[in-house]
């Protein structure tokens, strides 16, 4: 379903919209459908930093950006129309409090069950760990544990969205200390195979 949006007395409709959990501000997610004058006008001014409100069954949510750039995409349709997004560049290597490193990513999926294997797939490419399939539930499960994973509130649309926080050198302590421990999860894939 669609839902006007609205900024700077331009209105078009929001397709998709993706937020952080806490206060339903922070936008992770935006898709904005209509002419496409006023679709582009409506990214223009987010991307600026100006607030949208979105009309969602009656009830008037206002959203804006990250902090930080968005990358865009904008796809005419037949006539004037035209459907656009909104994504924060999300991914670069970020120093926390703890002072070890972390990645973010962002997922989206349309299907939930999808998701563990896309962190799966995700965290395979993009750490130096070796990791095995058979470890995606258990990497499912730590990463829920150690709150390195957050689910995302769709408002719009039929995407989810998860942020995934990869610490690369304690998720390497916590492979070491399952090897160790020989949680049956991990170490079942080294065993010998007759």
């Amino acid at each position: 379903m669609l839902y006007k949006i609205r900024t700077g007395g331009i209105e078009a409709y929001c397709s998709d919209l993706i937020v952080e959990n806490e206060t339903n501000q922070y936008v992770y997610l935006l898709g904005v459908a209509g002419y496409q004058t006023a679709v582009k006008g409506i990214l223009a001014n987010f991307v600026k930093g100006e607030p949208l409100s979105i009309n969602i069954n009656n009830n008037i949510t206002w959203v804006e950006k990250l902090p930080g750039s968005y990358q865009m995409k904008l796809k005419k349709m037949p006539s004037e129309y035209s459907h656009g997004i909104a994504l924060p560049k999300i991914g670069q290597l970020q120093e926390n409090d703890q002072q070890t490193l972390a990645r973010e990513i962002f997922l989206i999926s349309n299907e939930q069950n999808n998701v563990k294997t896309l962190v799966f797939s995700q965290l395979d490419q993009r750490i130096e760990i070796p990791l095995h399939p058979s470890w995606t539930d258990w990497l499912w499960k730590l990463f829920e544990k150690n709150e390195w994973i957050t689910k995302l509130q769709t408002l719009v649309g039929q995407f989810e969205g998860n942020l995934i926080n990869i610490h690369q050198e304690q998720l390497s302590d916590e492979i070491t200390q399952a090897i160790r421990k020989k949680v049956p999860e991990v170490v079942h894939c080294m065993k010998r195979r007759e």
